[in-house]
């Protein structure tokens, strides 16, 4: 798990399958590690970049990368770092790479949706859980394990686990 900053969005790889239909497209967060919390079997260490791979709401990432806010103060949990078998695709579908600059960069996936909380830029005392559409009220290291805010709100809580 980490703590840092994102400071941009850049677009990811898009895949269609062999007679051009969009299959998916990717959003890589670039992100600064300010801090490893768990290290478990991770080599990253303060100072380095993460390049965090979710799944783009559209089929052109580049207009979804542009479009969303920078320099976010983030907590994310992360799994082991993808190895490039992991990363290849199926023969039957064509790979369109994304930005260049992040082209052979190691990607660290999400352990789970609610694993990526940010800072609301224009509210420092609400954490936003983007991809579960959900936010609360607290400071980032709320979300930190053993916080109060830590994983899931007591309403997803009940939602998921019963």
């Amino acid at each position: 798990m980490v703590t840092g900053t994102v400071h941009r969005w850049l677009a990811g790889d898009k895949v269609t399958t062999a007679t051009g239909t969009p299959v998916g497209a990717a959003l890589l967060a670039e992100v600064e590690v300010t801090e490893v919390t768990v290290k478990d079997e991770t080599s990253l260490q303060p100072g380095d970049i993460v390049y965090i791979p979710v799944i783009s709401p559209s089929p052109e990432p580049q207009e979804v990368a542009d479009a969303l806010p920078r320099d976010l103060e983030v907590v994310a949990y992360l799994d082991d770092e993808l190895t490039p078998e992991q990363l290849q695709v199926s023969e039957e579908y064509r790979v369109e790479t994304g930005d260049a600059e992040a082209a052979g960069t190691p990607r660290w996936p999400l352990v789970s949706p609610q694993g990526f909380i940010v800072t609301n830029p224009s509210d420092p005392g609400e954490q936003i859980w983007p991809f579960l559409g959900s936010r609360a009220t607290g400071e980032l290291t709320d979300v930190l394990p053993g916080g109060r805010l830590d994983g899931l709100t007591d309403e997803q809580r009940k939602l998921i686990i019963g």
